[in-house]
């Protein structure tokens, strides 16, 4: 870099975008290098089905592999399943709901109410998502922490409008990057 930038008499530096520019593909393997160090375990594309949870928190969480339920176990979780979008909010002509931890959706009985009518409006539905406390542990309807062991990110968090604001990737790098650092700060406080 420093050749280059005495080269054209000017500075030059890298913009760190996601995969696949090459500086993305550099912090892409000095992420994965750190977590492999870390022993953090990642596994992809096995959609999360089910888990298994007690007044303690969540135990287990259950992902589909080759059509069998395969359990994994954690001492912290973090959702990030997506939004309506990405199907980590679903609904019915009852309810919105979290499918997998049955985490408190806030939305209003009466479903014309989660639009607008206008096609650009400013649509209920567009900021449905879980609600967190500070450390962003998903509320329950008193406003408790539903899971002590479970945190949010992404686009799963409610109250924002992510396609409106044009915030979709700021919030679930920052929430993601917070949601970890509470989850290893509470296994480094046990």
């Amino acid at each position: 870099r420093d050749a280059l930038a005495d080269h054209l008499g000017a500075a030059v530096f890298e913009v760190p975008m996601g995969p696949p520019s090459l500086p993305g593909l550099r912090l892409s393997d000095h992420l994965f290098g750190a977590l492999e160090a870390a022993g953090v375990r990642i596994e992809t594309g096995n959609p999360v089905v089910d888990a298994d949870t007690t007044a303690d928190g969540v135990e287990t969480v259950y992902v589909e592999k080759n059509g069998a339920r395969i359990p994994n176990s954690a001492d912290e979780y973090v959702l990030a399943t997506g939004g309506l979008v990405g199907k980590g909010i679903d609904s019915d002509r009852d309810a919105v709901y979290e499918p997998i931890f049955d985490c408190r959706i806030a939305h209003s009985d009466d479903r014309y109410a989660w639009f607008d009518d206008d096609a650009f409006g400013d649509h209920a539905f567009a900021q449905f998502g879980v609600r967190t406390d500070d450390t962003l542990r998903p509320r329950d309807d008193d406003g408790a922490a539903a899971h002590a062991n479970l945190r949010a990110a992404g686009a799963v968090l409610g109250g924002y409008n992510f396609a409106a604001e044009h915030s979709g990737s700021g919030v679930s790098i920052a929430t993601g990057y917070a949601a970890g650092t509470a989850a290893a700060e509470a296994i480094h406080d046990e």
